[in-house]
């Protein structure tokens, strides 16, 4: 099934969406040449394979993408990546700020967008303190929109802690 996690849908669904799954798999790992990159799918851990392999990705958005794996062992750095995106459009998905892991992933980040909904507020609470080793150098600009107004210390400590980490 194209290495998703099919725990969260039924057989129906996951039956369906198994073969456009393993489409993006191969097209990502037949596209080494892209700069920009826009998803709004369930990411595999052969998609982060491939995009690791992208060395001119520059700019990665995420539209309502979910991770198929929480756990982050064994998964690659995108180096090249510098603009990320994460955008949550639905107001229903409990699980849309588990995306926020891929954070860590991303040591060179240097512009950081996260927009949630005004009823579904981004949860920062996954880029706390397990990815202080992980967290990108040097960040120069940020957007937040629609961030749950409880984490916002939370944005900062991460922050603070890059800024500890990296020697600034």
């Amino acid at each position: 099934m194209a290495g998703l996690n099919a725990g969260n849908h039924d057989d129906t669904y996951v039956t369906f969406f198994a073969p456009i799954w393993k489409g993006f798999e191969s097209v990502l790992a037949h596209a080494s040449d892209i700069v920009d990159l826009h998803l709004s799918t369930t990411i595999s851990h052969q998609m982060l394979l491939a995009m690791a392999a992208m060395t001119d990705l520059c700019t990665l958005k995420l539209v309502d993408c979910h991770l198929s794996t929480r756990s982050q062992t064994h998964l690659p750095r995108l180096a090249s990546v510098i603009n990320a995106s994460f955008i949550l459009t639905s107001d229903d998905d409990d699980d849309a700020d588990t995306i926020l892991l891929l954070l860590a992933l991303l040591p060179n980040l240097r512009m950081l967008c996260v927009n949630g909904t005004s009823r579904k507020p981004f949860r920062m609470y996954q880029i706390g303190s397990e990815t202080r080793d992980k967290s990108p150098r040097r960040i120069e600009r940020i957007h937040l929109a629609h961030i749950a107004r409880d984490q916002l210390p939370a944005l900062g400590l991460w922050i603070r802690r890059m800024a500890e980490v990296h020697g600034e």
